[in-house]
This record gives C-alpha cells, structure tokens and sequence, in this order.
C-alpha cells in the first residue's frame, strides 16, 4: 500500500514520518503515481483548485484519510470511488488529541498571564474529554476550580473529583469572580452579558470547534484577553500530534483489513 501524506504542517510531516517508522510505503502527494491512500489534513477545507489536485493524487477505489472534511471535498473524492474516512471522529483520536490540547492551554496561560495558575479561580465550561484533563492539571497546579455543565451527571462526577460544579445558570455569577475561563462548548455561552461582569484582567480561552462559544467581538471591545485557540496539538507539539494521526491511520487500517 502506497500512502501519501500531504505535509501540509508539522503534524501531516511528523506523521509522515511515523508511517515510515512502521514500514509504511509514504510518498508526497503527485498526479502521476496516484495513492492507495491519501492522508489529508485536519480540518480538510481546501479550495476548488486544491481539491482537484488532491483529487488526482489518489487512486479510483482508494482512499483518503480526512480531519473534518467539508461536503464539497466530500462530494469530489465520492465522485471518483474514492471513500472518505473522517479521522477527527475516531475516539482514540479524540482521547489522545485531548492531552497537547490541555497541555497547550495551560502553555498559554502560563505565557500570556502576569500571575501563577496557582492561586487562580480557574472557571471551565463543559466537562468532556479537555475539560477533565483541564480540571486534573489545573487542580494539581493549585488552582481553585470550577466547572460549569449543563449535565447533572458531569457535574456530580466533577464534585467527586473535589471541584466546585454549578449548573449553567450560575456562569452569569462566576464571570464576576473568575480569574481563567476556559470553554469547551461549541455553542454561545460567552455572550456580551457575561463577559461584561468579568474583571478587567480575566483571561477567556475557547478550545471549543466551530462556531465557538465566545463573543470575541465583544471581548475585544471590553479590552478582556480572548483567544480562540484550535488546533493546539499541531501548533503546539507537531511531532506528538503527528505520532497519535500515524497510530490512529494504523489501526483503521487494521480494522479495515487493509493492512499488507
């Protein structure tokens, strides 16, 4: 099997690099030796013209390996009996991705603030695969944390874990108290009225995908430090992100039965 990775940042290189390390045939993307297998980056959004030429890269019947691909790359790949697998919903994908994207976070918290995570109200919305690994490092770290979930049963397994959770309804209050937020949410929580009883020097981080959940207009006119942060595992650790995109290709392709 012929794999050809996009290279397209550091994680499609370092994965790139990977595959090789496992025995792997990879190759750059080119029109004239198509691919069993093309391997395209996260997430997969690319132009008309882009799309074409990924097209020719990869053999009718094969397949292509995508993070989030958009329904016009979608629709071009079904176009020629090339199959598309959408990497980004893998949970072992998802699970490992979680630890640079906290990892990350913290990284900016930790450059960007004047004052120690120590000793910080660190507010967090949602307690998902980020959130819990938020919750664990920031507490390990001495923050004083709080977790804000629409779902009763997280909010119960956050108390076990020894953090204050409060219900959705409560976030209008923590925004007055808060030091750090983190969002984890991909829906509208940071609206204008929260981020108006925040303090001056409170920072707001969104880790959530797409739309987001922070009015980041409004912050900026507030003069509040947002910042939505994606794709942190790539831009923060590219040869750990690389290695946990080549382990997750490896073992769809066990499961496939694709392996030679």
């Amino acid at each position: 099997m012929k794999i050809a990775v996009s290279r397209q940042d550091g994680r499609q290189k370092a994965a790139a690099k990977e595959l090789e390390h496992r025995g792997y045939t990879v190759m750059t993307p080119h029109q004239q030796q198509p691919a069993d297998l093309l391997v395209v980056s996260i997430p997969f959004q690319p132009s008309q013209e882009e799309l074409q030429q990924f097209c020719a890269c990869v053999k009718p019947g094969g397949l292509v390996f995508a993070g989030m691909p958009s329904q016009s790359a979608m629709e071009a790949f079904a176009a020629q009996q090339v199959q598309v697998v959408d990497y980004a919903k893998r949970e072992e994908m998802a699970l490992l991705n979680a630890i640079p994207t906290a990892e990350g976070c913290l990284r900016i918290l930790m450059e960007r603030r004047t004052k120690t995570i120590w000793g910080s109200k660190v507010v967090i919305t949602g307690f998902g695969r980020i959130a819990r690994l938020l919750v664990r490092d920031c507490m390990t770290l001495g923050a004083q944390v709080v977790v804000i979930a629409r779902n009763p049963a997280q909010r119960a397994e956050a108390q076990s874990w020894g953090c204050v959770a409060l219900p959705l309804k409560e976030l209008k209050q923590q925004a007055k108290e808060g030091d750090i937020f983190i969002n984890t949410v991909p829906s509208l929580l940071f609206t204008a009225e929260i981020l108006q009883q925040m303090q001056k020097d409170a920072m707001v981080i969104d880790l959530a995908s797409a739309p987001g959940g922070v009015d980041f207009e409004q912050g900026e006119k507030l003069g509040i430090s947002v910042a939505w942060e994606r794709g942190l595992p790539a831009r923060c650790v590219p040869e750990t992100a690389g290695w946990i995109l080549a382990h997750t290709i490896e073992s769809m392709l066990e499961e496939r039965g694709d392996m030679e």
